[in-house]
């Protein structure tokens, strides 16, 4: 299995150097289903994992999803095709960063929610503050919170085992720990023009191996490495 991801993996780089393809990486959508009561424990700000994707052998490691959780709101649901009220998140999917409901997390075989050491409310409004403003694109139009926004205002990256360089696309993983290191960081000027630190050297990260980190992980801050990290802890977890 270790040897197929690292084959699956090297053709998901070639393939991200060459074209956007669309649908090929699962976010814990379309396993078994799992019982984990999101809108009953997770706070504003909290890390939402899944494992059990569709296409799982092709994210490195053993979660293949993160998301933020926003909490209750109002905004235009990606999956689902229409605005509403509901318990949302925020994350990075091949539609881009977007607003989804929370329930469609329990569609993975597993999920938990993590924390992150040292975030009070304060940073994890300023983390939901980043996020917002990429799904909503205020890093191009410089103007936030549109909470009736129609779809998503930032690109999918599929580039993502380059590493963290890029600032118009996001992954999953790349959007919460920039979110993080933002926060952490105290929040300076607007989300869009920080530039985060992905090296060793960054205390404030949320990836457990910030910079090159072999061959399993490349360049890339993957979902398992935001579950090994020392500053994430584990507050909820179910099938």
């Amino acid at each position: 299995m270790k040897l197929k991801k690292k084959y699956l993996l090297a053709a998901l780089f070639i393939l991200g150097m060459c074209s956007n393809f669309n649908n090929v990486v699962a976010f814990g959508d379309e396993g078994d289903g799992n019982a984990l009561d999101i809108p009953g424990i997770a706070r504003p700000g909290d890390l939402i994992l899944t494992a059990g994707g569709k296409y799982e052998d092709l994210i490195p490691g053993y979660w293949d999803h993160v998301a933020i959780y926003l909490g209750y709101s109002h905004h235009y649901d990606s999956e689902a095709g229409y605005s509403h009220w509901g318990y949302f998140v925020i994350e990075a999917t091949p539609d881009g960063v977007v607003f989804n409901d929370c329930s469609r997390l329990n569609k993975a075989d597993e999920a938990e929610i993590l924390g992150v050491y040292g975030a009070t409310n304060w940073h994890r409004a300023k983390v939901l503050e980043y996020a917002n403003a990429y799904a909503t694109g205020a890093w191009e139009t410089s103007w936030f919170r549109d909470y009736w926004t129609w779809g998503a205002k930032t690109e999918y990256d599929y580039n993502y085992l380059y590493g963290m360089s890029t600032y118009k696309s996001m992954y999953c993983s790349e959007l919460a720990a920039k979110a993080y290191d933002w926060a952490l960081d105290g929040a300076p000027g607007n989300p869009w023009d920080y530039r985060y630190d992905n090296s060793d050297s960054n205390t404030n990260t949320i990836d457990a191996d910030p910079g090159w980190s072999g061959w399993d992980y490349y360049w890339a801050c993957a979902p398992s490495e935001v579950h090994d990290s020392a500053r994430t802890y584990l507050i909820a977890y179910s099938t």
